[in-house]
């Protein structure tokens, strides 16, 4: 596939590239750093795959999508997590938050290849009994935390009440690679920004939110035994 970067972050660019020259398939044939360079390099045919950011100086990566007729394959790439909503209206095809794993690129890329039309972007309906629903994006999910039979669910730095059981949710994240640290929390390793260490437990924090869950002895050294190989966390007391 024939990519693109749109990115005004020349590091970020940089650590894109990086990832993508391990991905069979793949062909950069642009980047931009802004959206009249983007819409320039977009306007050549033959381009399959648009690898956006979102925020892009004083501009959004929205306004480059609304001004695009048929368009290739397009993957956004952010630091925020509360824009899942909009990138559904958008009908893209994933959404990586940063930093991007090769991992998760690698995924987003298969879906690329097989979508057939219309949004392959996963998202999901949380509500409590009697509350309205709110569809968030998978992708933006930090951590499910069971209260009794139900569970709060954390996306970014916003908790949502949902009435399923951490059981559900375990079944339902699997294919994102959620981690059950212990019987009523649920953790996704990748945005793990560091463990601090309570008394026998600890306080776990998040790439991009303020919000911290706390685990006991076992999910601490359950959780440490699954980040053992992740590069850079801190244990602090």
């Amino acid at each position: 596939m024939r990519a693109v970067i749109v990115e005004d972050s020349a590091e970020d660019r940089l650590n894109l590239r990086a990832l993508l020259r391990h991905c069979q398939g793949i062909e950069i044939v642009g980047e931009a750093a802004n959206l009249n360079q983007a819409r320039q390099i977009l306007a050549e045919p033959g381009i399959d795959l648009l690898f956006l950011d979102i925020q892009i100086g004083r501009e959004s990566g929205f306004d480059l999508l609304g001004s695009l007729g048929p368009r290739p394959h397009v993957i956004l790439t952010t630091v925020h997590r509360q824009y899942g909503e909009w990138a559904f209206d958008h009908d893209v095809t994933d959404y990586l938050v940063k930093p991007i794993t090769e991992d998760r690129l690698q995924r987003a890329l298969r879906r690329a290849e097989k979508q057939d039309g219309g949004s392959s972007l996963a998202r999901i309906a949380v509500h409590r009994s009697g509350s309205a629903r709110q569809m968030i994006a998978i992708e933006t999910i930090v951590a499910v935390v069971g209260d009794d039979k139900y569970s709060r669910v954390i996306s970014g730095s916003t908790e949502y009440p949902d009435h399923r059981s951490l059981r559900e949710w375990h079944d339902l994240l699997q294919e994102w690679r959620f981690e059950r640290i212990d019987r009523s929390t649920l953790v996704r390793p990748e945005r793990i920004l560091a463990l601090r260490l309570v008394g026998r437990g600890a306080r776990v924090s998040f790439i991009h939110s303020a919000i911290e869950v706390e685990i006991g002895r076992s999910g601490r050294e359950r959780l440490e035994s699954v980040l053992t190989l992740r590069k850079g966390l801190s244990f602090s007391q």
